[in-house]
This record gives structure tokens, C-alpha cells and sequence, in this order.
């Protein structure tokens, strides 16, 4: 199972990285998993300066369909993750975090 699941965060770091649109040293990508749907940020830093709104051509649902696998992977682990921060440095190691509650000021939608 931990096989699987570094498969599936290489497979997550690929999709990202090499989906960014446009020149960067480093970045932040951070994800929360809720009931349905998931909240995600991208940021990349180019010559020290931090740019949010990152020009992206991937496909989020294939990134998103990885993020399930692998929170059901922790899950029959009984691992209870709700989010996922990856970063990376260009030459450096890819980093990864995994986040037990959420932040205050991200609350999940009502359930219809």
C-alpha cells in the first residue's frame, strides 16, 4: 500500500509540475478534501516573488481522482488526513505534508 501511495504522489508531483504554465523556482501546491469536492492553491515563486494566480494546464479531476486513492489508501490505514501540502525548489526535493484539520478559514460547504 505505501507503494501505491508514492506512486500516486510522484504521479501527483508530475501532473503539477509539469503542468504549471510558466517560469518558477519553487511551489506551494495545498489541497483540503471535503465531502464531494476539494479546495486547492497553487503558488509559485519566480526571483522571490510569490504569484498566486499561476497560468496551470492541468487537469484538476485527474489530480483530484489521485488525492481520493491516496486518502483512502491513509484511511485503511487509519490515517484521518483532511489535506495535502506538496512544495517544491527546482533541483531540490519534493516535500510533502499532510494536514489533520482544517484551517479555520476554510469550512466545507452544507450538505445539500
Amino acid at each position: 500500500m505505501i507503494t501505491e501511495d508514492v506512486k500516486l504522489l510522484n504521479d501527483i508531483f508530475a501532473i503539477v509540475n509539469e503542468g504549471i504554465d510558466e517560469d518558477y523556482d519553487s511551489f506551494l501546491f495545498r489541497t483540503y478534501i471535503y465531502d464531494g469536492y476539494s479546495v486547492e492553491l497553487l503558488q509559485t515563486t519566480l526571483n522571490g516573488q510569490t504569484n498566486s494566480t499561476v497560468k496551470k494546464k492541468y487537469n484538476g479531476a485527474v489530480v483530484s481522482k489521485y488525492l481520493k486513492a491516496l486518502r483512502n489508501n491513509a484511511r485503511t490505514r487509519g490515517e484521518e488526513w483532511c489535506g495535502l501540502v506538496m512544495s517544491y525548489t527546482k533541483g531540490g526535493k519534493v516535500n510533502v505534508t499532510f494536514e489533520y484539520k482544517y484551517p479555520e478559514d476554510h469550512q466545507p460547504l452544507p450538505k445539500c
